[in-house]
């Protein structure tokens, strides 16, 4: 004998789901029941939907990831480009600093030794009170070239150590831009091997960064 399926279920509509649920005369007569085949079907379906909606939403929130680590690198390169630019700025600025108190110290030079000439000339002549004061002038010659110099080789290691800092600027620079495209790669991908990878060239960049101010 077949079981009646007619009156075994009663459906009651749900926005997502059509629920089955025995009736008053299934309870009654004790017969066996069996659910619908469209409710399996929509059961099925309505997993599917769920678990492409999970996926699709797995992947908006890695490309918002990659993205937002993009946004930060973007800045980070910036940082790098700006402290790189002033280094060799002011690396500039230094040098010639430097070759101008080259210059002023060579010149001194020059003064004291035309002073001792004159010294020696006014002692031949017997002109000692102008052989004194020439003696003076080369004195303070050489102490002003003295003065310059010392400068000179300071500047000339402020221009050393701006010119190693423009050069971790830069490297931190190009780690930074490997990042990115490494993000870049890992969208047109969507493989998150190259976004994880990003993150070592990441921390390289930040670390020299970090030695351009410790410098």
């Amino acid at each position: 004998m077949k079981p009646e399926f007619s009156r075994a279920y009663e459906v009651v509509p749900f926005p997502f789901l059509t629920v089955y649920h025995r009736s008053k005369t299934a309870l009654a007569t004790g017969r066996p029941t069996f659910l619908h085949g469209r409710a399996c079907a929509s059961l099925s379906a309505m997993h599917t939907h769920e678990i492409h909606e999970q996926v699709e939403k797995a992947h908006e929130k890695q490309q918002k990831g990659i993205g937002l680590t993009t946004a930060v690198l973007a800045v980070l390169m910036a940082v790098a480009t700006m402290l790189a630019n002033n280094a060799n700025t002011r690396k500039i600025v230094v040098e010639t600093k430097t070759a101008d108190w080259w210059a002023y110290t060579h010149s001194n030079d020059t003064n004291s030794r035309i002073y001792m000439s004159n010294e020696r000339l006014a002692h031949l002549q017997g002109q000692d009170q102008a052989a004194q004061e020439f003696h003076q002038l080369s004195e303070e010659q050489k102490k002003e070239s003295e003065n310059a110099k010392v400068m000179a080789q300071s500047l000339e290691k402020d221009s050393a150590l701006l010119a190693r800092k423009a050069v971790y600027g830069e490297i931190a620079e190009l780690f930074l831009e490997i990042s990115i495209v490494l993000c870049s790669v890992s969208l047109l991908t969507d493989l998150l091997l190259f976004w994880r990878l990003s993150f070592i060239s990441t921390v390289i960049g930040i670390g020299l960064i970090a030695g351009f101010f410790l410098l």
